[in-house]
C-alpha cells in the first residue's frame, strides 16, 4: 500500500510529494520505506518540518530515515572510464592466475607424493 502522507504542490522549488509505503509478499513479509519527492537533487531544509510531521503521523521518526545523494555529477572522461575498466579486468586476471598457481602447486605436490610412493 502506498500513501501520501505529504504534498505541497505549486509550481514553486520547493514543491515536494512525501509518499509512504508498507506491504508484504512471497518473498519479504513487512518491507516498507518513503519516498520525498521533489524539483530539487537535494533534500531543502524548507520542508522537512512538514516532512518530519507528516512521518510522525504513521508512528515514524523522519530523522532516523536514510537521505539519499542525488546529485550527478559530469560523466568521467571516455578515457578514464576504459582506463578503470582495464584495471579492473587486470585484477581480475592476476586473481585467476594467483587461484590457477595455487593449484598447479597443490597438483605438483599431489603427483610428487604419488611419484615416491
Amino acid at each position: 500500500m502506498r500513501y501520501i502522507l505529504s504534498s505541497k504542490i505549486e509550481n514553486k522549488q520547493d514543491d515536494y510529494v512525501f509518499v509512504y509505503y508498507r506491504g508484504r509478499n512471497d518473498a519479504w513479509d513487512g518491507y516498507g520505506g518513503a519516498i520525498v519527492y521533489t524539483r530539487s537533487a537535494v533534500l531543502l531544509e524548507s520542508i522537512v518540518l512538514e516532512l518530519e510531521r507528516a512521518a510522525k503521523s504513521v508512528g515514524r521518526d523522519f530523522n532516523k530515515f536514510i537521505r539519499t545523494d542525488n546529485i550527478c555529477g559530469p560523466e568521467p572522461p571516455l578515457v578514464k572510464r576504459l582506463e578503470e575498466k582495464v584495471e579492473e579486468g587486470e585484477q581480475g586476471l592476476v586473481k585467476e592466475v594467483k587461484e590457477l598457481e595455487g593449484e598447479v602447486e597443490e597438483e605438483v605436490k599431489r603427483v610428487g607424493k604419488t611419484e615416491k610412493t
